[in-house]
């Protein structure tokens, strides 16, 4: 058959695959390749957003190895393994959720809790996230009397790596500019406007992914920071 290269969607039978699939890991498997249509019916934001181009249903898989997962999945796994031997597992769990969105080591009474009490949302990787971490570190480099300047530069790329970590969702991706531009306003003496941010912020992503536009993420993420900043004015 023809040679193509591009991402694909694979769905097969759990059954088929005698171990648990880890990042990373090589998967032989053959079937029938659809096109994906990014722009049939709509727009697909998450085709488009994940850079999928083909999908294949009902795959049958031919072989199975372990791979070499990614800088970031290496990352993670470490920042997995570290809370987990120094924390209780319950506890390991919810902060490995709430770092990095990544609540699999959650048992479903856990999950249960936080959805009775309203507030299962916090696990979602989002701004606030962002906030968390960039705050702690700009706390640490005020203790040690940095500069300025540098403490904005090496915070800033601490962001960018977190935003890599989670996989650079429109939401963290938008709290990262956010926060760049805020920090650089305050540090040029310039008062501090979320709307003028949140649109610089929105301009940017918008130039590099144009049709992050139709991504109910991207949406609804900047529609809601913009309220915020409405309701303050």
């Amino acid at each position: 058959g023809r040679q193509t290269f591009g991402r694909v969607k694979v769905y097969c039978q759990a059954n088929l695959l005698s171990e648990a699939l880890q990042c990373g890991d090589e998967v032989t498997v053959s079937g029938t390749l659809t096109g994906k249509f990014l722009f049939r019916d709509g727009v697909d934001a998450y085709a488009y957003r994940s850079r999928l181009r083909y999908e294949m249903k009902n795959a049958s898989v031919l072989s199975f190895r372990e791979g070499s997962p990614t800088l970031a999945e290496r990352f993670r796994a470490g920042v997995k393994e570290g809370l987990f031997r120094r924390l209780e597992r319950e506890n390991a769990s919810v902060v490995t959720a709430l770092l990095l969105g990544d609540k699999s080591e959650m048992t479903e009474a856990c999950k249960e809790a936080f959805t009775r009490g309203g507030i299962l949302h916090l696990f979602a990787v989002s701004g606030l996230h962002v906030g968390f971490v960039t705050s702690f570190f700009f706390w640490i480099l005020k203790r040690v009397r940095c500069n300025r300047w540098l403490s904005l530069g090496l915070v800033g790329a601490i962001a960018v790596f977190y935003a890599y970590l989670t996989g650079f969702s429109p939401s963290v991706v938008r709290a990262v500019w956010m926060t760049i531009v805020l920090y650089c306003g305050r540090m040029l003496g310039e008062p501090r406007d979320i709307l003028s941010s949140v649109s610089f912020a929105a301009l940017l992503l918008l130039c590099v992914r144009p049709f992050y536009l139709f991504d109910a993420g991207f949406s609804l993420s900047f529609a809601a920071v913009f309220s915020i900043g409405c309701f303050q004015k």
